[in-house]
């Protein structure tokens, strides 16, 4: 019985992996609720407020960017949403654990994340999470 309730668990968490993706539970409204509950990015917004051209950082729209060089002569910059702290545990099982993202390695994952999202110690929490990996570390 046990091996049935485990296959049944497996089942649910695969479900579980694919509504995550197709739901899209990092959409920007959910983002903006997490920006305003964070502190250090309520205070970058805050600093923003009172010098825009000072920090490598936008406002817009009610949610806070970090503006990275896309090329070497940084002439070109992208915008990457500032990922609060409370969703980065949940945006690296995204990219990393769900069936569908493969378990890669940090560089792979890192590659990933980083033309879409940017938050601090950014390659050090991917290290971290990667290397805590049950399934990796096997």
């Amino acid at each position: 019985e046990s091996s049935s309730s485990t296959q049944a668990t497996d089942k649910q968490q695969n479900e579980l992996s694919s509504h995550l993706i197709s739901s899209n539970k990092f959409d920007i409204t959910k983002i903006k609720e997490e920006q305003l509950k964070d502190s250090s990015i309520q205070n970058k917004i805050k600093e923003i407020m009172l010098d825009p051209t000072k920090h490598p950082y936008v406002f817009q729209d009610g949610v806070l960017y970090k503006l990275m060089s896309t090329n070497a002569t940084n002439t070109t910059k992208t915008k990457l949403i500032y990922l609060p702290s409370s969703m980065i545990n949940s945006l690296l099982r995204s990219y990393h654990n769900d069936s569908l993202s493969g378990h890669f390695g940090i560089c792979r994952t890192y590659y990933k994340i980083k033309n879409k999202f940017w938050w601090p110690y950014m390659k050090r929490s991917i290290s971290q999470h990667i290397q805590s990996c049950l399934l990796c570390q096997q």
